[in-house]
């Protein structure tokens, strides 16, 4: 029994090897996408998507908020598309305690990854929440997965420590890019503007605490949903303002939860479709922009394939997009 055991357990370990090694041309005859893979070069920072933007959607004014950093602005980019075919160091999984893989977007990375990543992640001995582990991408464009568990429902610290955790793992591997799916806001049910609130507001205290800066070339918010373009558009332009860069930056916002949704917000298709010019539409259904959703959310995460609508406190709001921020975030002009 011993000996299976380690025999299996070698195995694992030399097929693990094996892909992390392995040429970049050699391990394209194996991506699930084929050449529809993208390279970090392919995406946008989030300089070049700003001044791609149409006027009208650079409308937040930061007064009060992180002091605009030219330098930050070419390590975030926020990506409409499918994580499965992120040609990057890593990508983050919002996988399930079992992180044995379920539906949504965790689903679709194991079924792009191959039985080889559950054979791994099976000897991961599962995730607390708020955790990240991380395994080899084997099949997937991305060298790495790193896992995290996000809450069920709106918990703040629960949500924080699953992005710090990730990018925890990502330095302790040296590894210089991760792409996030938006953690715990499907089936999880955290509201997705909050939850964007809290990413950016990890994400740039990651960046501005030592030299993290100097080591990471990117990290990706990979968007599905229209709403959650329209989110990240504003909100981006508040943690990672472009513009002047002034001295005397502030903190940035230390409850997310006070955020309200956006209220009536037509989707913003185009700027999203500029960031995006390479990606042709894939139809198969196992896309991390396509998967579906199980209805347990023990079993599942589905955070990239919720439905979008619009919030019940959106009713009688005016035409006009207003993000609402905490008492020290944007306004609008």
């Amino acid at each position: 029994m011993f000996s299976k055991k380690k025999t299996r357990g070698s195995t694992i370990q030399e097929h693990r090897d094996k892909f992390i090694s392995m040429p970049k041309e050699e391990k394209r005859e194996f991506y699930k996408c084929g050449k529809k893979f993208m390279t970090l070069d392919d995406i946008p920072t989030w300089a070049e998507y700003h001044n791609k933007m149409d006027e009208k959607r650079c409308s937040v004014k930061n007064t009060s908020g992180p002091a605009a950093n030219s330098d930050l602005n070419t390590r975030v980019s926020i990506w409409q598309g499918d994580v499965t075919r992120l040609e990057i160091d890593s990508i983050g999984n919002a996988a399930n305690n079992s992180l044995l893989g379920g539906g949504g977007v965790d689903g679709a990375i194991h079924n792009a990854a191959g039985s080889a990543l559950r054979a791994e992640c099976e000897t991961l001995n599962g995730c607390d929440t708020g955790d990240a582990k991380i395994s080899a991408g084997y099949k997937l464009p991305a060298k790495y997965v790193i896992h995290t568990v996000g809450p069920i429902g709106q918990k703040e610290e629960q949500l924080r420590s699953a992005y710090t955790r990730s990018l925890a793992v990502m330095k302790e591997n040296k590894l210089n890019a991760i792409a996030f799916p938006c953690i715990s806001t499907g089936i999880y049910g955290y509201p997705n503007d909050p939850a964007a609130h809290m990413a950016l507001t990890v994400v740039r205290d990651f960046l501005e605490t030592d030299d993290n800066a100097k080591q990471v070339e990117r990290i990706i918010f990979c968007l599905f949903l229209n709403k959650d373009v329209k989110i990240y558009e504003d909100l981006m332009q508040y943690y990672f303002p472009v513009g002047e860069e002034k001295s005397g930056a502030t903190s940035t916002t230390e409850d997310a939860s006070e955020a309200a949704a956006p209220k009536n917000a037509a989707p913003s298709e185009d700027a999203a479709e500029k960031a995006q010019e390479k990606t042709e539409e894939d139809s198969t259904p196992t896309d991390a922009a396509t998967a579906e959703t199980s209805t347990d959310p023990k079993e599942s995460k589905g955070d990239d394939t919720e439905v979008a609508g619009e919030s019940s406190e959106g009713k009688g709001a005016d035409a006009e997009h207003i993000v609402t921020q905490p008492e020290t975030g944007p306004e609008k002009s």
